[in-house]
């Protein structure tokens, strides 16, 4: 007792030096008379009951200060096992949605509805005839298939019970209707995908014609136009009824007042901002025209760019740098979606390419607006007489279809 005391005194003359040590001097001091006490308790010695109280009642909180973070470390591993478990069984109902889930259906047989009309000289009626007849081919088909996928999806979606176990128990004991569906579902989807309109004489010429002039205007260093960036014009995303036909080269698609364009080598796919196909045109209906201007070089020019080519001495040249005096030749773009677009820009090239696309994007092998009605007055007078015959060889036609089939 004498030798705590000791220390107590020693440990408040260092504490006047250093009054943040008081912290600290508490600590000590119930850490000795709790070992004195616990020695006290001991040796049967009762005589010191002050110390041998503190040393029991330290005892007591040290033992129920174990035992909490025990339970807690217990409760955390049941926790992380439990979370473990879970993660297991959302992986398992994950991996049946994945299994089960569906095909997306990618487009619609209904009738879509475009304010927009066109010139009946434009309109490929024999591709929208071929349109109808596919629509409606495959629309019991479709009936069909959309009852079974929306029965499977409700199975997959159905989340009246709360708990992951639950969901999995009621996947699980639908098992064997999930597997009679899906096999329903992916045989009508195979049907459906292995029937398609199928676009005839095409000519990869042509399309990469067209194609490479919109690309090089799009890549043009200066390309000005008020209501429509060429960025937003020249498009990559499919309209989703483009997926009803077949078709060996990819199409130029241009995308302009909610409306999509996508030019075949002889014809123009028409969709509404909702990918519904609305008509058939012919290549004609672009209306393409392509003019040459020049303007004297100024630094701050609008329409010139390094792209651009001067006229010296009579001749068109490329050049890194231009003076003041030099005529930089620029390019100006005027053709026809639902309404009459001009762009003015800087590229050269792209004033080659759309030259050359003025040109030759026209019909390949009939130039009158009326073909597609003038081959099938033929087809309905007689489709296998001479001169229908001679007629489809002429054109390099199928004396049946010119522009498309239904496979």
């Amino acid at each position: 007792m004498e030798l705590i005391i000791a220390i107590i005194i020693l440990l408040i003359m260092a504490a006047k030096e250093e009054p943040a040590i008081i912290g600290k001097i508490l600590i000590v001091l119930l850490v000795l008379i709790t070992l004195a006490g616990n020695i006290f308790l001991l040796s049967g010695n009762t005589e010191q009951g002050f110390m041998i109280l503190t040393a029991v009642i330290v005892d007591i909180a040290l033992l129920l200060f174990a035992l909490y973070h025990i339970s807690k470390k217990i409760e955390a591993n049941f926790k992380e096992k439990e979370k473990k478990r879970i993660e297991s069984v959302e992986k398992q109902i994950s991996e049946i949605k994945a299994k089960f889930e569906p095909k997306t259906f990618s487009f619609k047989i209904n009738e879509s509805e475009s304010q927009m009309t066109f010139d009946t000289k434009y309109i490929n009626t024999e591709i929208n005839r071929c349109v109808k007849e596919y629509k409606d081919s495959i629309h019991d088909t479709v009936t069909e298939l959309a009852t079974i996928d929306n029965k499977l999806k409700d199975i997959l979606s159905y989340y009246s019970y709360s708990t992951p176990d639950e969901r999995l128990e009621y996947l699980s004991a639908n098992m064997n209707e999930l597997n009679e569906l899906k096999k329903k579902s992916d045989s009508l989807h195979t049907m459906i995908d292995g029937r398609k309109i199928v676009l005839l004489n095409e000519d990869r010429n042509i399309i990469g014609c067209i194609r490479d002039a919109f690309y090089k205007l799009k890549k043009s260093q200066k390309c000005s136009l008020d209501n429509i960036s060429i960025n937003d014009l020249v498009y990559s995303i499919k309209p989703s009824d483009l997926n009803m036909f077949s078709y060996k080269y990819e199409p130029l698609i241009l995308h302009f007042h909610e409306y999509y364009y996508c030019f075949f080598s002889n014809v123009i796919l028409v969709f509404d901002s909702e990918g519904k196909y609305i008509n058939a045109l012919d290549p004609s209906f672009l209306c393409l025209s392509v003019k040459r201007q020049t303007v004297l070089f100024t630094p701050y020019s609008n329409i010139v760019g390094s792209d651009s080519c001067c006229i010296r001495n009579g001749q068109i040249q490329k050049r890194d740098n231009y003076t003041y005096s030099d005529n930089v030749v620029y390019g100006t773009v005027s053709f026809n979606l639902s309404e009459k677009i001009s762009y003015k820009f800087s590229s050269y090239e792209a004033i080659l390419a759309l030259e050359a696309a003025a040109t030759k994007y026209v019909k390949k092998y009939n130039k009158r607006d009326t073909l597609p009605d003038f081959l099938a007055l033929m087809q309905m007078v007689d489709s296998d007489s001479q001169a229908m015959k001679n007629i489809s060889e002429k054109y390099k036609a199928n004396n049946k279809n010119y522009f498309c089939q239904i496979s």
